[in-house]
C-alpha cells in the first residue's frame, strides 16, 4: 500500500492522467449514481507511487488486472518494434542484460514492476494499464468540469 486513500464508492468510469508537468497527478472519475459523478484527485510524490497507486485502484475494479496488464506488456515487448518490458512474473525478465537495475523493481501482486522510468514512459504505462482494466483514459487537460 502506498498510503493513498482508496475511494471505492462506484465503479471507475475513467482515469484522467496529468504527467506533463509537476506535480504528477491523475483523477479518477466514478459514476456514483445516474446523476452523480465523483472525481478523486491523486497527487503522489513520485512516479513510482503514481504507478502503484493507479495499479491498486484499477485492480480493485478488475480482478485479473495484473495478468491482463502483463499480457499487454508481453505483446508490446515481443512486437516487431520491440519495447522495453515494465511488468513481468520474474524480476530478471524486466532488466535482461542489466541485472544491476533489478534493484529498481517493486512487487505488485505476483508480478514485478520496473520503476526506473521517466514521466513519458509512466504516461504510456498508465494508458496501457487503463486499457488492461477496460477503463477509459485520457489526458487531464481534456477534463472539463
Amino acid at each position: 500500500m502506498t498510503g493513498i486513500p482508496m475511494a471505492n464508492d462506484g465503479k471507475i468510469h475513467a482515469v484522467h492522467i496529468g504527467l506533463v508537468v509537476r506535480p504528477w497527478r491523475f483523477v479518477v472519475e466514478r459514476q456514483i449514481a445516474p446523476t452523480i459523478v465523483r472525481y478523486d484527485r491523486y497527487s503522489p510524490s513520485t512516479l513510482r507511487e503514481l504507478m502503484i497507486s493507479l495499479f491498486e485502484l484499477l485492480n480493485a475494479d478488475c480482478h485479473d488486472f495484473a495478468h491482463r496488464l502483463a499480457s499487454l506488456d508481453d505483446g508490446n515487448f515481443m512486437g516487431t518494434r520491440q519495447q522495453r518490458r515494465f511488468i513481468a512474473e520474474r524480476r530478471d525478465l524486466l532488466y535482461i542484460g542489466s541485472p544491476h537495475l533489478e534493484k529498481h523493481a517493486v512487487q505488485f501482486q505476483d508480478y514485478w514492476v520496473a520503476t526506473n522510468v521517466g514521466h513519458k514512459e509512466v504516461r504510456a504505462i498508465a494508458y496501457r494499464a487503463c486499457d488492461a482494466a477496460g477503463i477509459k483514459s485520457e489526458s487531464l487537460s481534456k477534463l472539463k468540469l
